[in-house]
């Protein structure tokens, strides 16, 4: 099964997963000094996904959130429901995104290169891991930014996914799956 993304979807409340993806990562974003918000709807946001999958895609976001955003910023995470979809949306008031360099985001071992992302560990895998999580839920990516003004990621989600099948994704093996959190030790 190496090389296979699996997924275990189930009725999920997407609300709670992002609460618990917040209380996990609120450590580094209080070490860093950042005002981290959340946004959620008081009542469940039930989607059929990968509850599991889905956390690692937030706290990923958050993580790089908390990691390109100089210290004392403003992270915030919501969560929108519509109709047929539920969108997730991770802005931060950091260090921006060159246009040029967006569509390279979501590449195997790429990062945004610049004198301010020099001394930032990581490896290069996140957003890729995050676009093929989100891509074997049948959802999509986008990204806005403005260099020194910041970033948003928003995924949006179907919320229902009778037919989910195993994903293979694109030259990600499953040992490349890591947590977001410690990728960013």
């Amino acid at each position: 099964d190496a090389g296979f993304l699996r997924l275990q979807p189930a009725e999920t409340d997407v609300s709670q997963v992002i609460r618990e993806a917040v209380r996990e990562i609120q450590p580094l974003a209080h070490q860093r000094q950042h005002t981290l918000e959340v946004q959620v709807p008081d009542e469940p946001a039930i989607a059929w996904v990968d509850g599991e999958r889905v956390g690692q895609v937030v706290t990923n976001l958050l993580s790089n959130a908390i990691k390109y955003t100089p210290e004392g910023g403003h992270i915030t995470v919501r969560l929108r429901t519509q109709p047929d979809s539920l969108v997730i949306e991770v802005s931060d008031n950091g260090i921006g995104i060159p246009a040029g360099q967006i569509p390279l985001l979501f590449s195997k071992y790429k990062r945004v290169a610049n004198d301010h992302t020099r001394c930032i560990q990581g490896t290069g895998l996140g957003l890729l891991i995050v676009k093929e999580i989100v891509k074997a839920h049948g959802g999509h990516v986008e990204v806005e930014s403005e260099v020194g003004k910041g970033s948003t990621f928003r995924v949006t989600l179907p919320r229902k996914q009778p037919a989910l099948a195993t994903y293979q994704p694109q030259e990600v093996a499953i040992q490349d799956v890591i947590p977001a959190a410690a990728a960013s030790m």
